[in-house]
């Protein structure tokens, strides 16, 4: 059913709100894939506003978010998740030894494999795809993540340290980190404890890859 409708984003499948004659629909009445998610199990109601008669819909726990994103990303790219072994293991790694050169490399490679007609020439198909592949391995990141004056493209938490990532498309990553630092997007985060590193990501059209990317503390 999910093939038939709009493709799906991960990115923008938690907090939407809809109202309660949405999930009164049949089935085959269904023309967006979030009300199908949560009558069969996948999304829960977050939150419920008496005055306008809608819910939030999100996933219930960690276990249910990283299942799902294990199956969207079969689903669109016809690869399991596991068979990317090398960037599993890589970013494994950078999980313990806090060694992000390794990673980017390791993300290189992966995007070098990703078939060319699953590009949508866009920086949204990069951070979506990353995502998703992420929240496919377990990690704890978070997608527009929001603060007082915008929202970071992906934040990444690991053991050793906070990574607030801001991707380009044909942008440089002196322009990303710019940005990160002009948003203020690690201000949320001074108190954690961990120590927080800034992220610019910069990929090519042409290449169709990671071209350059920069580290701000």
């Amino acid at each position: 059913m999910l093939a038939q409708m709009p493709p799906v984003d991960m990115i923008d499948i938690e907090d939407n709100v809809y109202s309660s004659t949405m999930f009164d629909l049949p089935f085959e009445g269904f023309d967006d894939p979030l009300p199908i998610l949560y009558q069969s199990g996948y999304l829960t109601i977050k939150n419920y506003s008496r005055e306008y008669d809608d819910y939030a819909l999100g996933f219930p726990n960690k276990e249910v978010r990283q299942g799902f994103a294990e199956c969207l990303y079969r689903h669109v790219t016809a690869r399991n998740a596991s068979s990317d072994s090398a960037l599993f293991r890589a970013f494994k790694l950078f999980q313990r030894n806090d060694n992000l050169a390794d990673f980017i490399e390791a993300m290189k490679v992966f995007f070098a494999g990703v078939p060319y007609h699953l590009d949508n020439h866009n920086e949204h198909h990069y951070h979506a795809l990353l995502y998703t592949l992420l929240t496919a391995f377990g990690a704890d990141i978070r997608a527009e993540e929001p603060s007082a004056k915008g929202r970071a493209d992906l934040v990444l938490l690991v053991p050793k340290g906070i990574y607030i990532i801001e991707l380009k498309y044909d942008g440089t990553a002196d322009e990303a980190l710019a940005q990160i630092e002009q948003k203020g997007y690690a201000d949320k985060y001074r108190h954690d404890g961990r120590p927080i590193t800034k992220v610019g990501i910069s990929f090519s059209s042409a290449e169709r890859n990671i071209i350059d990317w920069k580290t701000l503390k």
